[in-house]
């Protein structure tokens, strides 16, 4: 079979050797976004897949506008069984979705209806949900709203961080992409559609989402931390500068009196290395952590650099 890939960041690059590696699937172009402008030095720079695929050999072509007369005619000429959509950073119109013979098909990081949209599986993990997965779908001029193909549930362990779940979702969606295509093509896969009523969505995410609201419980803000970690990064502030916090747990065993302060209050920094936070309903243990300007480090460092005192307040 014949496909057309779309994709763009590095959650694209395991789908893509995976197909190309495949027998059975010809990959005979590759879309993906435009070089963009990063860094102090505003350098063009290409795209994950755009690199990858000239590693694999295969064509690739980007487009400002998938939907243009220009990349319709480039996509339609090519006569693809398939699209297949994985992180790609457009919208398909429907005259664009109608160009595959077979079907227009996306993997999403989550098991659907949960967790449309954005950032699946930073949700996933700021929720404290005990599983995640990928889904395979045809695609609709919706966002995440098309008839299942399958899906593959995995398993988040209490010590992932979004980055770590993002890297073992990747591989599995590559796995049920192949089992995905070679099954609908065959006629041995019916979509079926999704039930509305249990769906919900996700926000694209900016740097200041990842503020911490000591407010919430010690669990919630270990769980937030994981789900910010490593983009955009759960930070608060300290002394009127920006810190970042990587991983922390809670100290469920440590009791507080009425009078130890305000959530966000250090109520411990001493010699044993510890940096204690009272939560909303707890208290945080700060582990890992990096000073604005500075390099991550682990609490005893920051303790012994900066020597906060109990009392001070972060986020204040």
């Amino acid at each position: 079979m014949d496909i057309i890939f779309m994709g763009s960041p590095e959650f694209s690059l395991p789908s893509l050797e995976r197909l190309a590696s495949d027998e059975k699937i010809n990959v005979d172009l590759v879309v993906t976004q435009p070089p963009r402008k990063t860094g102090r030095g505003q350098k063009k720079t290409v795209t994950p897949v755009e690199k990858k695929s000239a590693k694999l050999n295969l064509e690739v072509m980007s487009f400002q506008d998938v939907n243009s007369p220009e990349a319709f005619e480039v996509l339609s000429s090519r006569n693809p069984d398939f699209f297949v959509v994985v992180a790609f950073g457009q919208i398909l119109k429907r005259k664009t979705l109608k160009i595959p013979s077979a079907a227009p098909v996306n993997l999403h990081a989550s098991l659907l209806p949960k967790y449309r949209g954005s950032s699946p599986i930073q949700h996933a993990v700021i929720n404290g949900d005990k599983n995640s997965g990928v889904t395979t779908l045809i695609m609709d001029e919706d966002i995440d709203t098309g008839d299942i193909l399958l899906k593959r549930k995995v398993p988040i362990d209490s010590e992932d961080t979004a980055g770590s779940l993002h890297d073992r979702l990747a591989a599995e969606g590559a796995d049920l992409l192949c089992e995905t295509l070679k099954g609908y093509y065959q006629g041995e896969i019916e979509p079926s559609p999704q039930n509305e009523s249990r769906a919900s969505y996700t926000p694209k995410l900016t740097r200041e989402d990842g503020r911490l609201n000591f407010e919430k419980s010690a669990e919630e803000l270990v769980d937030f931390i994981r789900g910010m970690n490593p983009w955009p990064g759960a930070y608060t502030t300290f002394r009127n500068k920006r810190l970042k916090v990587w991983k922390a747990k809670s100290a469920s065993d440590l009791k507080i009196s009425d009078d130890s302060g305000r959530p966000g209050t250090v109520i411990r920094a001493g010699s044993d290395d510890k940096l204690q936070v009272i939560a909303g309903r707890g208290v945080l243990q700060i582990l890992s952590l990096q000073p604005e300007g500075g390099q991550r480090m682990q609490a005893e460092d920051f303790i012994n650099g900066y020597q906060p005192e109990p009392g001070e307040l972060l986020g204040g």
